[in-house]
């Protein structure tokens, strides 16, 4: 039984699947593209190949419609024929999400929550920011709000350069307040659920 949830409202609309059936489900679930089976047929990984279909499963899932996904030169993912749409997807161990809103750029992210996220804290924490995030929590919701915010203008930005403020990690769903400050000083509220064993982030901007 496919475990889908859904959250909406007027500025958005997430859904996450927990990947669990087999490849044979969602080959027999979607419709791809010319394009998206080139793409498709040309992935070797079986997980891999899982979570492109699992993406295409739940966006149709969301919109209830066929709806193909194409990527612009920065490699951010556009709905074929829905100039209006913004769309954000991610995925991690057993796990696919997208965010959809008609109002807003979007980015959104799900890391599995592992201390494996220690050693790599110098690469993304800048020192203000390793001084107080001080449990294996904290530093995952750090990765995965940068990762929010950088989705939302592609690859011209360092994780430095998004300045995270001090907070605590509430049970299930809270906020956190982050900053770009490369060029400009846009602020960020970044949106987190604990879904399992992961941190699922979320973030938009006007």
């Amino acid at each position: 039984m496919p475990q889908f949830l859904k959250e909406e409202n007027d500025d958005f609309t997430i859904g996450i699947w927990k990947t669990t059936e087999s490849l044979e489900y969602y080959l027999s679930s979607v419709t791809l593209s010319d394009t998206e089976y080139d793409y498709f047929s040309k992935i070797t990984n079986e997980s891999r190949k899982k979570e492109y279909l699992a993406v295409r499963k739940l966006l149709l899932e969301l919109t209830n419609k066929d709806t193909s996904i194409i990527y612009s030169q920065e490699g951010k993912p556009k709905l074929l024929n829905n100039n209006n749409a913004n769309i954000s997807i991610t995925h991690t161990k057993n796990f696919v999400a997208i965010i959809i809103s008609q109002k807003h750029i979007t980015g959104i992210d799900i890391e599995h929550i592992s201390d494996r996220v220690l050693r790599i804290r110098k690469k993304f924490l800048d020192t203000n920011e390793l001084e107080w995030c001080n449990t294996v929590e904290k530093h995952i919701i750090c990765w995965s709000a940068k990762e929010t915010i950088f989705k939302l203008f592609g690859k011209n930005i360092d994780f430095k350069d998004i300045k995270i403020n001090t907070f605590e990690v509430l049970e299930n769903t809270g906020t956190i307040n982050a900053a770009l400050i490369k060029n400009t000083n846009k602020q960020f509220i970044v949106s987190y659920r604990k879904i399992e064993n992961n941190f699922l982030t979320f973030t938009l901007h006007s």
